[in-house]
């Protein structure tokens, strides 16, 4: 019979979990595309209706001189974002020729904000 090295075989069940727990916690803290060094670091929340984008400001500041672009096409300008929930129509954001984003023509696959004046009057951007 075989000796077996029971330490080792207790080490590697230990060490597949833990690896796992690592590695899903490494994917669930990466969220959106990186701030630079510097940015106000944005809170965002981020959901879709069939006709409304509800953004939820988790900032202890308003975001101001805000703009939202969905597709790299359709934009949406506001001078001031408040803290909480905003929910605001789809048919708002407007291509270069002034036409509404159409739901039924297609469905956000990209949302870019980007604030002029955030926390400490920095500007700040956050892709979904």
């Amino acid at each position: 019979m075989k000796p077996t090295n029971v330490p080792n075989a207790r080490l590697k069940r230990l060490l597949t979990p833990a690896a796992l727990s690592v590695l899903l916690l490494l994917a669930a803290c990466s969220g959106p595309e990186s701030s630079p060094p510097g940015d106000p670091g944005l809170m965002v929340k981020l959901s879709f209706s069939r006709k409304h984008v509800m953004i939820d400001n988790g900032n202890d500041f308003v975001w101001k001189d805000a703009s939202m672009e969905i597709n790299n096409k359709f934009r949406y300008v506001t001078a001031l974002l408040p803290r909480g929930a905003s929910s605001i129509p789809l048919s708002e954001f407007r291509d270069e020729d002034g036409h509404p984003f159409d739901p039924q023509q297609g469905k956000p696959h990209r949302l870019t904000l980007q604030v002029k004046e955030g926390a400490g009057g920095k500007p700040g951007t956050w892709v979904w």
